[in-house]
Parts: C-alpha cells; structure tokens; sequence
C-alpha cells in the first residue's frame, strides 16, 4: 500500500517536473509592456528601456 502510494507520488512529481521544464524552455525572451509584447533580440540584451 505504502509503495504504491510512493510510485504513484514520485510519477506525479517527475511528469509535473517535466512539464515545468519544456514550459519554461519554450517561453519566448523578452518583455511586455502596454504596446504588447517585445521579443529580445541578441543586439538588444544591453539597452534598458525605460
């Protein structure tokens, strides 16, 4: 009873684990603000927009 119990949490937290991490991966770069949304660009990474 107890195994299962431990089988079936560590399958929920390994499959929660690895939808947190692909989600995070493919959320874009950048910023938004009252225009919408900016993505980063490579030459863009050192100006602040204030």
């Amino acid at each position: 009873m107890l195994e299962s119990f431990f089988l079936i949490y560590g399958v929920m937290v390994v499959a929660g684990s690895w939808l947190m991490l692909t989600g995070v991966a493919e959320a874009p770069l950048g910023y938004e603000d009252e225009e919408g949304f900016h993505y980063a660009s490579a030459e863009s990474e050192d100006e602040v927009v204030v």
